[in-house]
């Protein structure tokens, strides 16, 4: 089975917990697993965020169809004529958030990933990072990504032919595989500072607290390691039944 070791959020102001717009989800009886990120830039990304990664517990073939959905629920949960016209501005302008989910297929013994926009998978196999999706260096980390939005007109790519060829893979896993599912900040340190110390990803894979994971992003926001902003990790470990 694939088992959660560890979870943990870190906002970007740690006196406002409350606006962390990274989201986490997890059914480990199911085996989906979620985060999100959602925008800074655009209004109630928050929102949007926990949207996606609570969709995705409950139903995870991503497609056009399931986030059109998802837009419809999201419009409808606002009563547009109590909100000011900014805030209406604000709708209809959207919301946009990065989606990276995973799916443990038991029968094949494989992990589905999906990732729309800059969010971070690593497989780990005896302490050695074997692959990362998607992507392996972390100069990639300074584009601009492509998001999954409530404007309808800005999720077009979902509709490509190469949509699930692009945003998606598969991953073998082993006993004693480890997958860590995190947002841009850690990803680009971790991609960045595993380039130069072989070290860095030991810290992630021997956290095994909440406080301990706090003051490991507060040390690397200090000493200007990684940008500050919400910052989420997931640590996963798969072992076979004996």
């Amino acid at each position: 089975m694939l088992r959660v070791e560890f979870h943990a959020s870190v906002p970007k102001e740690l006196e406002q917990p409350e606006l962390n717009e990274d989201a986490l989800a997890i059914d480990e009886a199911a085996g989906r697993f979620a985060v999100s990120d959602g925008a800074s830039t655009a209004y109630d990304s928050r929102i949007w965020a926990n949207m996606l990664t609570a969709r995705f517990l409950q139903s995870p073939a991503v497609n056009h169809e399931w986030v059109t959905a998802l837009i419809r629920e999201y419009r409808a949960s606002y009563d547009f004529d109590q909100l000011s016209w900014i805030q209406q501005s604000g709708i209809e302008q959207g919301a946009f958030a990065t989606l990276l989910a995973a799916e443990f297929q038991p029968e094949r013994v494989e992990l589905e990933l999906l990732c729309v926009g800059d969010s971070l998978a690593v497989l780990v196999e005896n302490g050695t990072a074997l692959k990362t999706f998607p992507y392996s260096h972390a100069e990639q980390f300074d584009v601009d990504p492509t998001l999954l939005s409530t404007r309808s007109d800005a999720n077009e790519f979902i509709t490509a032919s190469q949509f699930y060829s692009q945003y998606s893979t598969t991953w073998s896993l082993h006993n004693s595989s480890v997958v860590l599912l995190m947002t841009d900040a850690l990803g680009k340190w971790l991609l960045e500072a595993s380039a130069k110390d072989h070290s860095t990803l030991q810290q992630l894979l021997t956290i095994s607290s909440e406080e301990e994971f706090e003051q490991l992003v507060m040390t690397l926001r200090e000493t200007k390691q990684i940008k500050v902003d919400d910052t989420t990790l997931v640590r996963l470990a798969f072992e076979v039944k004996v």
